[in-house]
């Protein structure tokens, strides 16, 4: 048995890119390729923070660096679109996850990206953003693009909490005991006021806070749980809450965003010339 599902509405140059052209009557195709039809789930056409956990391909080389944020092409079930995955390690027992710049060889990360919701299971398939001027998508590639990373569905959850840290560093200027003056860290009093709650760990092990600033070129003064030694390191540790990057989502056949999917791909070129 068939069925004749007849579309209204559709943009010409979607129908075009599809392979179908419209007869003089405006009813029917011509020709045509192949074109997916499929049945939502409820909420699957709302878009939310979507999670997956992906690991770099073995194909690829020691040298390839595949950095967060970075404009990839994603696969996941039947849906295919441009996205901007963000990456942060893997642990189920963990409240807080810790932003990966890179997706590091071997290991496990989770990719949260901006995208319609979905129900697991679905696999998951990265592809490189090819060069400015190829066919993508659903149109004839001049070549495949390269797969960058695999892995499945994770889960949405828009609660997911992805933190990226900093550390500041500062040098001992006088010591005396456990209490010592230090520099370099802060350049003014009201910056170390802000900062003063946050507690402060050294190198060799020692934890400490911060009591007063000195003077108004950033000295403070700090005290510590116990002797300090001149040539220790005092650092402090501060986190921030990161979002995956929302811009150039489009689906395959998107013809509107395709000047935006163009600029992304020459500022992706330009980024590989600088480095």
């Amino acid at each position: 048995d068939f069925v004749e599902v007849r579309l209204r509405g559709v943009p010409l140059g979607v129908a075009r890119r599809c392979g179908y052209a419209q007869d003089g009557g405006g009813g029917g195709a011509e020709g045509g390729g192949l074109v997916l039809a499929v049945c939502l789930h409820e909420h699957e056409n709302k878009m939310s923070v979507v999670h997956y956990t992906a690991k770099l391909h073995p194909a690829l080389s020691d040298t390839a660096v595949i950095s967060s944020k970075r404009d990839c092409i994603v696969q996941s079930g039947f849906r295919r679109y441009v996205g901007c995955p963000t990456f942060s390690d893997h642990s189920a027992r963990a409240s807080k996850h810790k932003l990966e710049r890179f997706l590091h060889a071997g290991r496990v990360c989770v990719a949260s990206v901006f995208a319609p919701a979905q129900f697991a299971p679905a696999p998951l398939t990265i592809f490189a953003l090819p060069p400015a001027g190829a066919s993508t998508l659903h149109g004839a590639p001049a070549a495949l693009p390269p797969v960058v990373a695999s892995g499945s569905l994770l889960g949405v959850d828009a609660e997911r909490i992805v933190l990226k840290k900093i550390v500041l560093t500062g040098h001992p200027f006088r010591v005396h005991k456990r209490k010592a003056v230090v520099r370099w860290m802060f350049f003014s009093p009201d910056d170390i006021r802000w900062f003063k709650p946050v507690e402060l760990f050294t190198k060799m092990g020692r934890v400490g806070h911060i009591t007063e600033p000195l003077g108004t070129h950033g000295y403070m003064k700090c005290v510590f749980d116990g002797p300090l030694l001149p040539h220790d390191t005092v650092c402090m540790s501060l986190y921030k809450r990161v979002y995956p990057k929302w811009g150039r989502f489009r689906f395959a056949n998107d013809e509107a965003d395709e000047p935006a999917l163009e600029q992304a791909r020459a500022a992706e070129q330009r980024a590989a010339q600088e480095s």
